[in-house]
């Protein structure tokens, strides 16, 4: 199979912006894997309270 050098540099330009676009969603996560902003218990820990679980 033979492909124009046009679709080449399209496929490889369609990579490159992929990976600008991987790059930015794993630099918006921390090193839980969680996007920054959700707490890890679904919960606010600094909201006020002695840490019960009520509901």
């Amino acid at each position: 199979m033979h492909l124009g050098e046009d679709v080449i540099a399209a496929l490889k330009k369609a990579a490159t912006e992929e990976e600008k676009a991987r790059s930015k969603r794993a630099a918006a996560k921390n090193k839980a894997g969680r996007t920054a902003g959700t707490p890890p218990s679904g919960r606010n820990d600094d909201a006020s309270g002695g840490g019960e679980n009520f509901g």
